[in-house]
């Protein structure tokens, strides 16, 4: 009698587990279902970074990067982003300053950038994107503004923000000891897809 009633325990446990289990199962694939990847538009999407120096402003622009971007189906919002690149794919139109700019970052020790949203959040009129900025291997949190505009399923991004490298460990640079590069840089990101 024991032994039946271990039987019937154990059936209405497993039912139960497995009952747990799709329902889990369901959640997940109606959570996921609603996120897809946005298709970068690569030929139209952009990021140049700013800097200014003692004699002169200069660009950098970064020719080959990883980008993928959450959009949630019914709101078109993002819900998500992460974008890596190689340091040693930036071209500021001069082989002596990216080949300067390498040995600066560590380039050998620290190849890769990267920035993972943790969060999109949207206050009154303005989106913002927050979430972890990885350079020189030092990981730190930025929270920056950003537009976005979805027209007839066309999806645009575009944000600035504005770094002080120092954060991430990194020396002020200076040429013939009065020469320098200011601490801020500017991240000009323009993104387009569908």
């Amino acid at each position: 009698m024991q032994r039946l009633n271990n039987l019937k325990f154990m059936k209405r446990f497993l039912k139960i587990i497995l009952a747990v289990v799709l329902v889990t199962f369901t959640v997940f694939q109606q959570a996921t279902a609603e996120n897809r990847p946005l298709v970068i538009d690569k030929a139209n999407t952009s990021v140049v970074v700013f800097g200014e120096s003692t004699l002169h402003d200069f660009t950098s622009k970064v020719t080959s990067f990883d980008l993928k971007v959450l959009i949630d189906e019914e709101t078109g919002n993002i819900e998500g982003a992460r974008f890596v690149f190689n340091f040693a794919d930036m071209d500021s139109d001069s082989a002596k300053r990216d080949k300067a700019m390498l040995k600066w970052l560590s380039h050998s020790s620290f190849p890769v950038g990267t920035f993972s949203s943790t969060r999109i959040v949207q206050e009154k009129n303005q989106w913002f994107a927050e979430g972890t900025l990885t350079i020189h291997g030092v990981k730190k949190k930025l929270r920056f503004p950003f537009d976005l505009k979805n027209e007839a399923g066309k999806i645009t991004i575009d944000a600035s923000p504005v770094i002080d490298y120092q954060n991430w460990d990194l020396e002020i640079i200076k040429v013939m000891g009065f020469l320098k590069v200011s601490p801020e840089l500017e991240i000009a990101l323009h993104v387009e897809g569908k």
